[in-house]
């Protein structure tokens, strides 16, 4: 489990395809302090299992399925993911709880500014509706958020929308 708080962003240094999946080699800096062999991490919200590492980075396997169903599948050498440590029972929870199991790949609709807040709309298959609720939890590239509202898409899709401060925006234009 984790909280959606994010820790820091880490690179792909390397990614590696074969017919049983991908490795990514991914560096970071405060995410390996105590890491051990076999730790969860958060991905930009994936939930991943270390395979190795060193003071400067980790590596993970991922299956065809998280590819098929995060934006995991879509990443390359060079682009950034947001990384959180799993939690520990004796934290501070700052965020929602986040399992770090992906749904769906969801779309950018609309970015409002609000002061100095952006209200971000996001289409999503509408099979995944009566899962969200106004006020309740979302996580976005692995960012605890809230849902600030919800609206009528089309036929195959409906519209949430977070509100996000800068300090928020920042983690998902670093990664998204």
């Amino acid at each position: 489990m984790f909280s959606g708080i994010v820790e820091e962003i880490g690179k792909i240094i390397s990614s590696n395809d074969s017919g049983q999946g991908r490795r990514l080699k991914i560096s970071a800096g405060k995410i390996t302090e105590d890491l051990k062999l076999g730790d969860s991490i958060s991905c930009s919200g994936v939930c991943l299992t270390v395979t190795a590492f060193t003071s400067d980075s980790f590596s993970v396997d991922i299956s065809h399925e998280t590819l098929r169903r995060s934006k995991l599948g879509k990443l390359k050498n060079g682009d950034r993911l947001n990384l959180e440590r799993a939690l520990k029972f004796s934290d501070r929870l700052g965020g929602h709880l986040v399992s770090g199991h992906v749904d769906c790949l969801a779309q950018v609709a609309a970015i409002k500014k609000e002061g100095f807040s952006s209200v971000i709309e996001f289409s999503c298959p509408r099979a995944l509706e009566p899962y969200f609720i106004e006020k309740g939890s979302v996580s976005i590239d692995g960012i605890s958020l809230t849902v600030a509202y919800l609206k009528p898409g089309n036929a195959e899709t409906f519209v949430f929308a977070i509100a996000a401060i800068p300090h928020t925006q920042n983690f998902l234009s670093e990664t998204m």
